[in-house]
């Protein structure tokens, strides 16, 4: 017999459409056989030591199951408590309890505290959707917190999750370590520069020596000794006083 539970969604699709049905028919079957057999079981919530037919019990996410009773008096308690987001009891779970199954299931009867539970988390849903553009530092509303985005002032494409230029193909603890590198090339590119390089008293742009004359003549066209930096001129060697001498290692 097929079952909800086990169903392989791939292969199903591939099955003809009479298959299909089949199939389909089965798995209510099943369920509805298994929600019977269910009826019949009890279930010993360790919270209250009671023991509580299985369709009065409520399962979380996290695998964790209790008695309606005690999960209702625990949402309960922690709505009160104006905690923002309510969680499983079980003692070091922290699994949330979505607000669908809080509906689904009819885990709260105060229909008060329901709403200012429900507003408290419309709140802060609103107020972490709110980002400012890491260019032009406008307010912008992103609905997901993972992924591209991009702001309609400026255009400009950022990483919902840590706000840095757009990394695809990289996670963004991937993109910090390719930043990180970059940043000690580019400190080691200046370093070299400052070593390997003079600025030019005209254009300000820095040139390298690449051979033994001194007799430097730069992209801007101004032409310089390289030793004491002065302006060049077809006596530099003969009346210099800072003895400069046109070749040198």
């Amino acid at each position: 017999m097929y079952s909800i539970y086990s169903l392989d969604i791939e292969e199903f699709l591939l099955q003809p459409n009479e298959k299909r049905l089949f199939i389909l028919e089965e798995c209510v079957k099943s369920y509805r056989a298994r929600q019977e057999h269910e009826k019949m079981l009890t279930f010993n919530c360790s919270v209250c030591m009671e023991d509580v037919p299985f369709d009065d019990t409520y399962i979380n996410v996290c695998g964790h199951r209790f008695c309606k009773s005690c999960v209702r008096d625990s949402i309960k308690y922690q709505m009160k408590q104006t905690w923002e987001k309510v969680h499983c009891q079980e003692g070091g779970c922290f699994q949330v309890i979505d607000i669908s199954d809080i509906l689904l299931y009819n885990l709260i009867e105060d229909k008060a505290l329901l709403q200012n539970y429900t507003e408290r988390l419309d709140k802060k849903t609103f107020e972490t959707s709110i980002k400012l553009c890491p260019k032009c530092h406008k307010e912008l509303f992103l609905v997901c917190d993972k992924g591209m985005a991009a702001c309609v002032y400026c255009e400009y494409t950022f990483c919902r999750e840590c706000l840095e230029p757009w990394h695809v193909g990289r996670t963004c603890e991937q993109w910090k370590e390719f930043i990180k590198n970059e940043d000690e090339n580019k400190e080691r590119m200046v370093q070299w520069i400052k070593q390997n390089t003079k600025i030019c008293p005209r254009c300000k742009n820095p040139i390298q020596k690449n051979g033994g004359c001194n007799h430097m003549t730069c992209r801007c066209g101004h032409q310089f000794c390289w030793l004491c930096m002065a302006d060049y001129n077809s006596n530099h060697w003969s009346t210099n006083t800072t003895g400069c001498r046109q070749f040198t290692n």
